[in-house]
């Protein structure tokens, strides 16, 4: 069994029209590899909620990466909020 506490949290977002919450608990492995991310941005006048979670696989390196990098990538995309589904791809 896993010494790693549950580990929860949330907010509300910058003007507290909406609020989030989050929860990640250790499963069979000893350590959780798994990440997550929440931003709040202002893109083009329109206020966004960026939300993932992202799975270790087995190791940490790969799922931390693409939390620092996912959402950041996705926003410099010059068609991410007219044509979200190219951006992602």
């Amino acid at each position: 069994m896993s010494n790693q506490p549950l580990v929860t949290g949330g907010g509300l977002n910058q003007d507290s029209k909406f609020s989030y919450g989050y929860a990640s608990s250790c499963g069979k492995r000893s350590s959780i590899d798994d990440f997550y991310e929440i931003r709040f941005e202002c893109v083009n006048g329109k206020k966004i909620g960026l939300f993932g979670v992202v799975d270790g696989h087995g190791g940490a390196r790969a799922a931390e990466f693409v939390k620092h990098n996912l959402f950041t990538n996705f926003l410099k995309h010059p068609k991410f909020i007219s044509d979200t589904k190219s951006a992602i791809a």
